[in-house]
């Protein structure tokens, strides 16, 4: 309500406030929605750091939104450290000589 002014006027420091309760409760969508106001710096400083470990904490908890918020994080390579060494499930690697030819 405070975020959207619902009611009230918008006051995007309280909702912040009210939804790092939420968060610090593990409940996922409060998680994303205040990873979001980290993120773009709503209601307060930007901390993309601090979005990326509430969506990485929503995602573990199955929440979809969340999960796709971090992958587009990583994406860019923001909120998290970029290391720039192949997966060990690189696409760089063949398949084992063994493999089925796709047909």
């Amino acid at each position: 309500m405070l975020l959207l002014g619902t009611g009230m006027a918008v006051d995007a420091a309280g909702a912040r406030v009210w939804l790092a309760r939420a968060a610090e409760a593990n409940y996922p969508p409060a998680q994303t929605v205040l990873g979001r106001m980290l993120e773009q710096g709503l209601g307060g400083d930007a901390d993309p750091a601090g979005a990326a470990a509430l969506y990485r904490a929503a995602a573990e908890q199955g929440f979809a939104d969340a999960a796709y918020l971090l992958g587009r994080f990583h994406l860019a390579g923001r909120g998290a450290e970029v290391t720039r060494r192949p997966s060990a499930g690189s696409a760089r690697r063949s398949p084992p000589a063994t493999a089925m030819p796709c047909i």
